[in-house]
């Protein structure tokens, strides 16, 4: 299972290479534009997807923090995506989402993850999803339409959210209940399967394989597209 999953990701970033096709609809925001804490305080962040009425398959977000004022304490699948990996880096925070079945794509809006952070020390920092769509490691949400795989993000719409730490208090501000999401150093990866529908990460969790490289999602449709090709082949064929 962890094998076939990296492997569709890779498939899915390489194609949107090969074919560019792009739409400019969907976004990511956060579910606060601006918050106060304290140092020492844990709080938590979810990461939405909004698509615009467009369907997607599959998406991919960069969350940058400052690193001198925030660290990351854990990741939790939200419920849009049937499968969600996550990767903690320096200074950003790497989350993909696919769905299971490639040909079926979901639109609305939904939460991708939620994210919990450690305030560390005063200042104001703002958090910001990194993207641009002319190089391979930027968020991006992705539509597959027959052999094409369509790029939807409008980095012009993503949120920030901006954040004032205060003095030390050492409390915890909405941090997440009990979830799957384990708590991970800058460098590690983990993951967590949501069942479609949004059951409660408690009841189903698992570990996915390292997804920190922007090499690992876009492949995904390629492998959609590909098989389809190779159907369409046979089908001549007969």
């Amino acid at each position: 299972m962890k094998r076939s999953f990296l492997v569709v990701l890779n498939i899915l970033i390489f194609s949107l290479f090969l074919l560019p096709i792009s739409a400019w609809a969907a976004f990511f925001e956060f579910d606060q534009t601006s918050l106060n804490v304290n140092s020492g305080d844990k709080f938590q962040v979810s990461v939405l997807i909004d698509t615009e009425g467009e369907e997607v398959n599959a998406a991919q977000a960069y969350v940058r923090f400052d690193s001198n004022l925030l660290s990351v304490d854990s990741v939790a699948a939200g419920d849009f995506f049937d499968e969600v990996s996550y990767e903690i880096n320096t200074d950003n925070v790497y989350i993909a989402g696919l769905l299971s079945n490639i040909g079926v794509g979901k639109s609305g809006q939904g939460k991708l993850a939620a994210i919990t952070f450690q305030a560390n020390s005063s200042g104001a920092i703002t958090l910001d999803f990194i993207c641009d769509t002319s190089v391979r490691e930027t968020s991006s949400i992705i539509k597959q339409e027959g052999v094409d795989t369509i790029e939807l993000i409008n980095c012009s719409s993503n949120g920030t959210l901006a954040i004032d730490i205060n003095g030390a208090s050492g409390e915890t501000v909405n941090a997440p209940a009990s979830t799957a999401g384990d708590s991970s150093a800058p460098g590690e990866s983990n993951g967590v399967s949501t069942p479609k529908g949004g059951a409660d990460a408690n009841q189903a969790s698992k570990e996915l394989p390292k997804a920190g490289a922007a090499d690992h999602l876009f492949l995904y449709l390629l492998s959609g597209g590909f098989l389809l090709l190779v159907g369409i082949g046979l089908k001549n064929l007969r």
